[in-house]
């Protein structure tokens, strides 16, 4: 296995994004998905990167997974997507260590600015 590989291997996460879905809306935009008493649960790879000097701890996770939570007036613009912009029920997870721990939504990064992100980290790993 490549080196990177190896290490960024504890860095990938199970995320699991929950929201209101009393009519199974959500549940169908998502290959993974349990629903419970109108709580439906969208589950997804992520990526969890270091802290360094200029950042806290982040969790990188595709769009697609929060896309079904953002009120739909900002669907179409994903890449400016807030807190503020998500149904208020919605709340992430991530599994560390055995535990389900919350997590808070900053919201959605362009994907060039991600892979830059994402190769400061490689870089740092070297």
């Amino acid at each position: 296995m490549d080196g990177h590989v190896k290490r960024l291997e504890p860095l990938g996460v199970l995320v699991l994004v929950k929201g209101l879905d009393p009519k199974l809306a959500k549940a169908e935009a998502s290959p993974f998905y349990s629903t419970n008493t109108g709580v439906t649960t969208l589950s997804g790879s992520g990526l969890l990167l270091p802290a360094s000097q200029v950042a806290a701890q982040s969790l990188l996770v595709p769009a697609l997974l929060v896309r079904p939570f953002v009120r739909a007036n900002h669907r179409h613009s994903l890449t400016s997507c807030k807190r503020s912009e998500l149904l208020p029920s919605t709340r992430f997870e991530v599994l560390l260590g055995g535990s389900y721990v919350p997590a808070e939504f900053q919201g959605i990064m362009p994907v060039p600015e991600a892979a830059a992100a994402l190769q400061d980290v490689l870089a740092s790993l070297s």
